[in-house]
């Protein structure tokens, strides 16, 4: 049918072969909307199957499937989709050889029905490869060893099972699309997946400076079941843990319910907040015994329609203006933008002071607000008597039991009413990243680490969160209540209160 050795591929005659071969192959892509719930009732992702992921422009693109959702012939069609290139070369990169099998073969009968091969090597166990009549080359390779990813640079790659190969076989790929600005597609399960790759879907739901996209197939967006109230499926929710089933069949990264802000989002929280020197900027500083977490924090007091304009610029999802009232639209709000930080774990203040210095937004630093640990002595200097000694700056303190905290952040996490958008934003560089212990390496990991403890039969209720992986969180809440005040009133031991101002104030 295509017997051509060379081709003149302009976007029109792509698109038309793509379809060819896909309706030759029998493959229809999945088209439709499937929202998709985390346990808590709440709206996690809104998958709209294959066709939508097809459609992404993105070059960086991860695609989460549940079982029997059709990721393995999206990620093949996907690879058809770029083979119109002359003398052009595809990899297909799975944890090893034979985990890529499965879409090299969708490949090969794609292409075979329209008799588009001119090549083919099929050898077991061993790096696979075919070659179409106008010479480019679809090959299979292993990242058991990622020394072994390199040769000529590709024009499309495929990561399959990602979740189940090391981040550094993730970054080889994108080194291996520099040359010729390929994409890099990847597919695979959170069904013991390694850390990372959960953490890299969650971060590119949102805007990302990668520019990456994730996405979700769920199980009953496959065009066989019809629908998440599909029998079959529901047969097999049942008697299923319950992150045994976001991660098989929603396609999504298993969040516990004790989650203390599971509010959070990255779509709806991350955003273009970058330091702005117009606005003032305050540091929240929790010098923990093995974590010091330094945030930066801004602040800019609009009216609705102001921020509703400037959420547009940076690229927010904002309601219409005609939906709101006038009056609505004059009335004032406050957002916070949390717009970078400084974390480290264990190290002392002496050591931190000059990472802070070294910050673009350092020489506009006013003052700043610190656990009250920050302001005790106990042999040598306080944490607030080192930072006015080395930098010049004052803090403010106030005690904020640990249970008072959480409501501070949270009624800034949820949308306004009025204005529907958050009243807290962070910016979208910040890394959510984990240490190999699975320690939080910042604020945005600590928000899907920091949780409530789990109640057991013949257990008192608590609403006291557990004391870890919180010191970022913590250090906002301390800024939040100094600046706001308290949300939820609760009487304090006689003489716990104290409000405490300290050191030089720039």
């Amino acid at each position: 049918m295509f017997n051509q050795v060379q081709h003149n591929f302009d976007a029109v005659e792509v698109m038309r072969l793509t379809r060819l071969v896909w309706a030759k192959a029998g493959y229809r892509p999945s088209n439709g909307c499937w929202p998709v719930m985390g346990l808590d009732g709440e709206l996690v992702i809104e998958s709209h199957g294959q066709q939508e992921i097809h459609d992404c422009d993105s070059r960086l693109i991860l695609v989460s499937g549940g079982v029997r959702a059709g990721k393995s012939g999206w990620g093949a069609m996907h690879a058809i989709k770029h083979c119109f290139v002359n003398d052009g070369l595809i990899w297909i990169v799975g944890p090893d050889y034979e985990q890529a099998d499965n879409e090299f073969d969708y490949v090969v009968k794609a292409l075979a029905a329209c008799d588009m091969i001119g090549d083919l090597s099929d050898p077991k166990g061993k790096s696979k490869s075919v070659t179409t009549s106008w010479g480019c080359q679809i090959v299979t390779k292993s990242s058991k060893d990622v020394r072994t990813i390199a040769g000529k640079a590709p024009h499309f790659l495929l990561g399959v099972e990602m979740g189940q190969q090391e981040e550094a076989a993730f970054h080889k790929l994108r080194e291996r699309a520099i040359e010729h600005g390929a994409t890099v597609a990847m597919t695979g399960t959170f069904e013991g997946a390694l850390g990372w790759y959960p953490m890299l879907w969650e971060r590119w739901q949102g805007p990302n400076e990668e520019g990456g996209r994730s996405f979700s197939l769920p199980t009953w967006s496959n065009p066989i079941f019809s629908g998440y109230d599909d029998p079959r499926v529901q047969e097999f929710k049942v008697g299923t843990p319950d992150e045994l089933f976001m991660e098989r069949c929603a396609a999504i990264p298993y969040k516990p319910q004790g989650l203390v802000h599971k509010a959070f989002s990255t779509k709806v929280h991350l955003a273009r907040v970058p330091f702005d020197p117009k606005l003032p900027v305050e540091i929240a500083v929790d010098p923990a015994t093995h974590t010091y977490a330094v945030e930066a924090v801004q602040w800019e007091k609009l009216t609705i329609s102001e921020h509703i304009t400037k959420a547009l610029a940076r690229g927010e999802t904002v309601p219409e203006l005609d939906s709101i009232p006038k009056a609505k639209l004059r009335e004032e709000r406050t957002r916070i933008y949390v717009v970078d930080e400084v974390y480290e774990h264990d190290i002392i203040g002496q050591d931190i002071i000059p990472k802070v210095q070294a910050k673009p937004w350092y020489p506009y630093l006013s003052s700043g607000v610190i656990d009250q640990a920050g302001s005790t002595r106990n042999a040598n200097k306080s944490q607030v008597e080192i930072w006015r000694d080395m930098t010049g700056v004052g803090f403010r303190w106030n005690y904020v039991l640990l249970e008072d905290q959480p409501p501070l952040l949270n009624l800034r996490l949820r949308m306004d009413p009025d204005m529907h958008l958050p009243l807290i934003l962070f910016n979208w560089t910040m890394r959510n990243e984990r240490t190999f212990a699975g320690k939080a390496e910042g604020v945005l990991a600590e928000m899907g680490l920091y949780q409530y403890p789990r109640w057991r039969q013949g257990q008192p209720t608590t609403d006291k969160p557990i004391n870890a992986n919180n010191d970022a969180i913590k250090a906002i809440c301390y800024w939040l209540y100094d600046k706001f005040g308290a949300v939820v009133e609760r009487r304090k031991p006689s003489g716990a209160m104290k409000i405490r101002r300290y050191g030089l104030m720039r």
